[in-house]
């Protein structure tokens, strides 16, 4: 899966100009309900997968952690992301995928997604 990560932008990003919420403080897996369109916590991933890992391998056995890795954030960011208009006119596309590679080393400050791959273990049974 792609989702929001948890990086110092990212958490300055979507808890500040994203419309949908990112609370890394809330204390369980839940989040109030009321707007569908809005209805989600952002940092839930990090906070599952992360924060408490301890208790999502107590409580998932049957599944594992195998990826956590960064997106390419300088590009989706210059496009525009999903609802934005791109900052970037299409002919220079490859210079934006080009600097992507260029400050994948501030990734762990500034990205904003990550790939997430959890896999079923064979054998393994649910709680």
């Amino acid at each position: 899966m792609v989702d929001c990560t948890h990086t110092p932008f990212a958490r300055f990003f979507f808890s500040r100009i994203h419309p949908e919420p990112y609370d890394a403080a809330a204390s369980d897996w839940s989040f109030p309900e009321g707007n569908a369109m809005l209805d989600s916590n952002q940092a839930l991933t990090w906070i599952v997968l992360c924060r408490d890992r301890a208790r999502f391998e107590r409580e998932f056995p049957q599944l594992r952690l195998e990826r956590l890795s960064y997106f390419p954030w300088l590009g989706y960011l210059l496009s525009g992301g999903v609802n934005l208009r791109s900052l970037v006119p299409r002919f220079a596309a490859p210079l934006a995928a080009a600097a992507d590679l260029l400050v994948r080393p501030l990734d762990p400050l500034f990205a904003i997604h990550w790939h997430i791959r959890i896999r079923k273990v064979e054998g393994a049974t649910a709680r």
